[in-house]
């Protein structure tokens, strides 16, 4: 059952990306990460009591602050780099370095790998080639390059962090987060002066982003 959420939480972020880079080919990146997290926290309340929790420790709380704080860091790069570059690259890119990371993780504490993981790994690695083969003159600067690895660390932190979270807190731990991520949107939006709501054109890209990335 895992791997069925695993796949349908892919797809999600897959939309939410996708919604994301639009929006910032719109507005910069850093209102449409600020906005789609604030629009996103009523399904996110919803998620909540629907899921319901038994416990919730300060260690959970602490972790899933953490993990805001690396998802923020991760989103803002990656809706840059899709605005600034080919979201055919810059997706896959971005997703299979993501995955990969953990993996790697898990395996310097110790985890085993099986074979079949390894030759998704593997798969994973030839279609990113056979992706920036294929679109060889789409435009992947070093910058765009640079914002893709920035994010695929923020989104493995994000993952890493939110592991060590016990399954009894339910969703605290994406509340903690979101908590986190919205204080550094805004606090960066107030700085930069570009706190207006988005535009009709961008909204509903934000929303679609927003509510992506929550129910993924």
């Amino acid at each position: 059952m895992s791997s069925v959420f695993a796949a349908l939480g892919a797809v999600l972020y897959g939309v939410a990306d996708f919604a994301g880079g639009v929006g910032a080919r719109k507005i910069s990146p850093w209102r449409v990460t600020a906005w789609s997290q604030l629009l996103g926290i009523p399904l996110l309340v919803v998620g909540l009591f629907a899921l319901g929790w038994d416990s919730v420790s300060v260690s959970d709380l602490a972790y899933g602050a953490a993990a805001g704080a690396f998802g923020f860091v991760g989103i803002v790069a990656l809706y840059g780099a899709l605005a600034a570059g080919s979201m055919s690259i810059v997706s896959p890119l971005t997703g299979a370095l993501t995955a990969l990371i953990p993996v790697l993780w898990g395996l310097a504490k110790g985890e085993e790998v099986v074979a079949r993981q390894w030759f998704g790994i593997a798969l994973a690695i030839v279609a990113i080639t056979l992706v920036a083969w294929d679109h060889a003159h789409a435009k992947l600067t070093v910058a765009v390059a640079a914002r893709a690895l920035v994010a695929s660390i923020g989104f493995a932190g994000f993952f890493i962090l939110l592991s060590y979270t016990a399954e009894d807190a339910g969703q605290w731990p994406l509340i903690a987060g979101r908590s986190v991520s919205l204080l550094l949107g805004f606090g960066v939006l107030v700085a930069l002066r570009q706190l207006a709501f988005p535009p009709r054109d961008a909204l509903p890209a934000v929303l679609v982003a927003g509510n992506g990335d929550v129910a993924a």
